[in-house]
């Protein structure tokens, strides 16, 4: 049966949301603490697909390219941990001051302070780790050294890290 069979047969007119989705919403809600999250998680998912394809377009007679490769690989293991981190974060945020909106009210600022802004730099920081492990995977490709720029996301994942301690600290 198609999708436009199943949207008749409902009755509704939309596509019943996957129980996935709908634990999600329960979890991280729909606002601010979602959007922060859900921002993080697509860093960490980008920085995974380029460190993979380092990995696969490393040449393994070549030792700082396979030194790179390494460095990256090694770091999703990190960005792991800070998903569940950030996760358990936003899990934290939306049980103690839910926020259905992408602006944190006054009312509620007043209790978490600037954990949104907090949440946000965190996610740029992975960002800025995809972009480097990116610049590494160039450098392979043109046949230069992609040491330094695998240095460099190393930074950034620690500098997430250092984000993240922080919104612990204050959550």
């Amino acid at each position: 049966m198609g999708l436009l069979s199943r949207l008749r047969r409902s009755g509704s007119g939309q596509p019943a949301k996957r129980p996935r989705a709908a634990q999600q919403d329960r979890a991280y809600g729909t606002g601010v603490w979602r959007q922060h999250r859900d921002r993080f998680n697509r860093a960490v998912d980008r920085f995974y697909q380029t460190a993979l394809a380092v990995r696969e377009e490393a040449r393994a007679d070549d030792p700082q390219q396979e030194e790179a490769a390494e460095a990256l690989a090694a770091l999703t293991y990190d960005l792991n941990a800070l998903g569940e981190r950030i996760d358990e974060t936003a899990r934290r945020a939306h049980a103690q001051v839910p926020v259905a909106d992408m602006v944190v009210p006054a009312q509620v600022r007043a209790v978490v302070g600037d954990l949104a802004e907090g949440m946000s730099k965190a996610a740029l920081l992975v960002a800025q780790a995809a972009q480097a492990a990116a610049m590494s995977r160039a450098a392979i490709r043109m046949g230069t050294d992609p040491r330094e720029a695998a240095r460099a996301a190393g930074s950034y994942v620690r500098d997430a890290q250092r984000a993240v301690e922080r919104l612990e600290e204050r959550a």
